[in-house]
């Protein structure tokens, strides 16, 4: 599996005018000063750099100058003014997207490598028990959609200043042909998104524009 490959398919997710970046973690990228991850194990790390880097890839596809992006107190990336964003990583790949806010108040991103797929014994931490029982009867890859949409929405929904339930909380519709999902988070808040499967690993795409 190329980064090349799963960026083409991100990018077929997005809206016009946001970008996407995928590296793979396979080397020790660059920090700015003030990107700093305390105590982390140097796999930890490598990852944190990895999507750093990943970013900084997206950012410049919009115009957007080098920048640092630090880390809140909460773990989220602080963006550079004008810009939302959000990171994953799995599988050896790190993944970002970014938009600017005259687009979306805040974006959601997971990435989910085949060997991370969750098995049944775990469901139950991110799924309500009429979802598994959904997914159950339609098998395929309706739990790991389900997961990773589960954990977009949650990065848009605190990106947006939201309340942000567990993620067995959340109530998911997936369409049919999992290309695309609606979450209930609180109070009602929906976040529509959309999915796809590159090699096995599964992509999850959301946003919340000026709206809400």
């Amino acid at each position: 599996m190329r980064a090349g490959a799963l960026a083409e398919a991100l990018g077929a997710l997005l809206p016009e005018g946001m970008a996407q970046g995928c590296v793979a973690i396979d080397r020790d990228y660059p920090l700015f000063p003030t990107e700093t991850l305390p105590e982390a194990a140097p796999s930890r790390l490598r990852e944190f750099a990895a999507g750093r880097e990943a970013a900084r890839i997206a950012l410049g596809s919009v115009g957007a100058p080098s920048l640092a992006i630090p880390r809140l107190p909460s773990g989220a990336p602080l963006w550079p003014r004008g810009f939302c964003g959000a990171i994953s990583h799995s599988g050896g790949f790190a993944m970002a997207v970014i938009a600017p806010v005259s687009l979306a108040a805040a974006t959601g991103l997971d990435i989910v490598a085949p060997e991370d797929h969750p098995e049944p014994e775990i469901w139950p931490l991110f799924l309500r028990p009429e979802e598994i029982l959904g997914t159950r009867e339609m098998r395929g890859g309706r739990a790991v959609a389900a997961l990773a949409s589960k954990e977009a929405g949650a990065k848009a929904m605190a990106g947006a200043g939201g309340l942000v339930p567990e993620l067995r909380g959340m109530r998911i519709s997936l369409a049919p042909d999992l290309t695309g999902f609606t979450l209930e988070g609180v109070g009602g808040a929906e976040i529509r998104g959309r999915l796809c499967r590159a090699e096995g690993y599964q992509l999850a795409f959301c946003s919340t524009d000026m709206r809400g």
